[in-house]
């Protein structure tokens, strides 16, 4: 493993920029390095031992040897064989692992289909209990598998992993926006694509070709896999109890029905603060991190801070924010799926 990560860094600085090629080649790359090795040694230390047992031993020491070296050679074949079995089992169990779960099989290359069906073959054989526990591989690689192989099923939950409260620092980045935003790539996921039509389009390989995004989504994301498919599938979140953490996107029209229930709201004030939040909240969002800082931005506002819950209160928190370079307090409460922020006398609705 340790080998493995040294050579995975060691293709990134040769060019490699796809961090999951050069995560995948680096542990093969050490095992074929490994294994040549080890076959040129023993070449040479049985060269050796031979030419002692055929020119310098006794002929009863010389007898033996070669009778033992015709049995063994038997036994260790058997052996050897069956090393290799565990290897190449380890080996289909664990790419298949992934692309079982993230494949359309009606449409899936020759590759692919051959991958999984050798997949299926070593799980129903029961080959996989025999070598799951010396897989290179930690259980963050197949908690991962199951998040991809539950989002490529589920192209709607993309909204969902866009508001979890473990990637709101990730959620502005552009390669990150560029997926939400792409409407022919919604519609490719939606049809269920090939598993190489998946991975390799440009919007996913911008991610995957970007090592310091991927290793910063990668550090991200370990820690939180459990936790973040549970949030897929039921919507909450076990880990992250507070309820104002994550993405929450600005909801204009629900901002103005909460204006127009305000005693004494005039209609010409409801049409100048929609004119104003349409130009200044357009596409707004609310991002609140783990390190209890908070960013609204909008195509014409924005303001940065810190959040805090009120004391004795799970809903209901206390923003010190900072517009256009002056101090301000806010106040923020959740509703349901709603976050109603309250700032210098004007309601705004956030929804996840």
């Amino acid at each position: 493993m340790v080998l493995g990560g040294v050579f995975t860094n060691l293709l990134e600085l040769a060019g490699l920029k796809n961090p999951a090629w050069s995560m995948a080649l680096g542990p093969i790359i050490v095992f074929l390095l490994g294994l040549l090795g080890c076959k040129i040694a023993g070449a040479a230390v049985h060269k050796k031992i031979e030419v002692f047992y055929k020119y310098d031993a006794h002929e009863a020491a010389r007898i033996n040897w070669e009778r033992l070296n015709d049995r063994l050679g038997i036994s260790l074949g058997v052996a050897n064989g069956a090393l290799y079995a565990f290897l190449i089992s380890g080996a289909i169990y664990l790419a298949s692992y992934l692309t079982v779960q993230a494949s359309a099989p009606e449409k899936e290359t020759p590759g692919i289909r051959i991958i999984n069906q050798l997949g299926h073959d070593v799980q129903q054989t029961g080959m996989y209990k025999s070598v799951g526990p010396f897989l290179p591989a930690t259980q963050a690689y197949f908690d991962g598998a199951d998040v991809m192989g539950l989002l490529y099923h589920n192209p709607l939950l993309e909204s969902r992993l866009a508001h979890y409260a473990g990637f709101a620092n990730l959620a502005d980045e552009g390669e990150f926006q560029n997926i939400a935003s792409d409407v022919q790539f919604h519609e490719m996921w939606a049809s269920q694509p090939t598993f190489m039509q998946f991975f390799g389009h440009q919007r996913v390989k911008a991610i995957l070709d970007n090592p310091a995004l991927f290793d910063r989504l990668k550090r991200t994301a370990v820690p939180d896999l459990k936790d973040l498919r549970e949030y897929l599938v039921s919507g909450v979140s076990p880990k992250y109890a507070e309820r104002i953490l994550g993405r929450w996107d600005f909801n204009l029209q629900a901002t103005i029905s909460a204006a127009r229930r305000k005693p004494n709201a005039t209609t010409a004030e409801i049409a100048r603060l929609r004119k104003v939040l349409s130009s200044s909240m357009e596409r707004g969002t609310l991002s609140a991190t783990l390190d209890h800082k908070v960013a609204i931005k909008g195509k014409g506002a924005s303001s940065q801070g810190t959040w805090a819950a009120e004391p004795g209160s799970e809903t209901r928190f206390k923003l010190s924010l900072t517009e256009n370079g002056q101090a301000m307090d806010a106040a923020a409460a959740v509703e349901n799926e709603r976050l109603i922020v309250t700032k210098d006398g004007v309601t705004l609705v956030f929804e996840k």
